[in-house]
């Protein structure tokens, strides 16, 4: 569905394909037909699972192998309600295939996605994308300032910041 709305073609093969036989197929695909930009969505991928984490090498390593720059980007796409078992999937798959980004999602509702501030920390990975809804808009560039008011609850309103000794009118210089 999303994919024709953006005017993108899909590669699909039959259900239990090998995954790395698919992002070959793909790759081959998109250089016969001219396309520079090749997306691999491995959605479903869970860390505990030491099978599929080495399903993801062998994707890495296809890819290498026909296209010797790439993965140009390798991004985790972390749900905000998650909370701190977040960090551990960051872990294991930055562990497993070296992340270039986080890729925040359903931040629409009540979630914070404060565990990124630990994983970004730790493991100095950018949150590149945050997604707040589901429209075809609604993925957008990460930006610290609004994520840390969203974070702390505050409005963006200066009556209603946190005082620090720079903007607390009570403290002397």
């Amino acid at each position: 569905m999303w994919a024709k709305r953006l005017g993108c073609d899909v590669l699909r093969q039959k259900m239990g394909a090998d995954p790395a036989s698919v992002v070959y197929d793909g790759i081959e695909a998109a250089r016969s037909r001219g396309i520079d930009v090749v997306l691999c969505d491995t959605a479903g991928r869970l860390h505990t699972k030491g099978s599929l984490m080495e399903e993801l090498k062998k994707i890495r390593h296809v890819s290498t192998k026909l296209v010797p720059s790439s993965p140009h980007e390798t991004l985790l796409v972390l749900d905000a309600t998650t909370g701190q078992n977040a960090r551990r999937q960051a872990e294991e798959f930055h562990e497993a295939l070296g992340l270039t980004g986080i890729v925040l999602c359903k931040m629409d509702g009540t979630s914070k996605g404060g565990i990124v501030v630990s994983i970004m920390d730790r493991l100095e990975i950018p949150v590149k994308l945050v997604g707040v809804g589901e429209r075809l808009d609604d993925l957008l560039p990460f930006e610290p300032a609004s994520f840390a008011v969203h974070l702390l609850g505050l409005s963006g309103d200066p009556e209603t910041e946190i005082p620090s000794p720079r903007n607390d009118p009570t403290q002397s210089p």
